[in-house]
């Protein structure tokens, strides 16, 4: 089955609303749609209510409700969301090794600039676009 995802569309994972204030503007002004959901049940819900799945996932790896260890099982076991970006939010630790441990594309820096992460979307969703590129000319030259 092919999942159809949309690489206009960011879903943000944060119980700040400093977050919110700091990457809705610019984000929406690069030509993103944006999601906020500040729990699991809103991002699940948000994720179950699509096509198109987001292009990508900014998430703030300590909630209070989970942690990134939890949502990434979650994706995980979902089957269709499992290969969604995740990028995580900065923290006041170094989040290298969970990064790691969950398949995480990016730990953003601190402090929090929306340009660093327009840019590594950017060269995530340019990244993709010449994988499907090249898979539909492997394909077509098989046929």
């Amino acid at each position: 089955m092919r999942f159809e995802f949309g690489r206009d569309r960011i879903l943000v994972v944060t119980d700040s609303p400093h977050v919110q204030g700091v990457l809705t503007e610019p984000l929406r002004d690069a030509g993103y749609s944006v999601t906020f959901a500040s729990s699991r049940r809103d991002a699940l819900w948000c994720l179950r209510t699509a096509p198109p799945y987001p292009g990508a996932i900014v998430l703030d790896f300590h909630l209070p409700e989970f942690d990134g260890y939890e949502f990434h099982a979650t994706l995980s076991r979902s089957g269709s969301w499992q290969d969604v970006p995740l990028v995580l939010l900065p923290a006041t630790e170094d989040l290298s090794p969970q990064a790691a441990a969950i398949g995480a594309i990016e730990v953003l820096q601190q402090p929090l600039d929306p340009r660093q992460l327009i840019s590594l979307l950017r060269t995530i969703f340019e990244a993709e676009g010449i994988q499907e590129a090249l898979a539909q000319r492997n394909l077509r030259a098989r046929c």
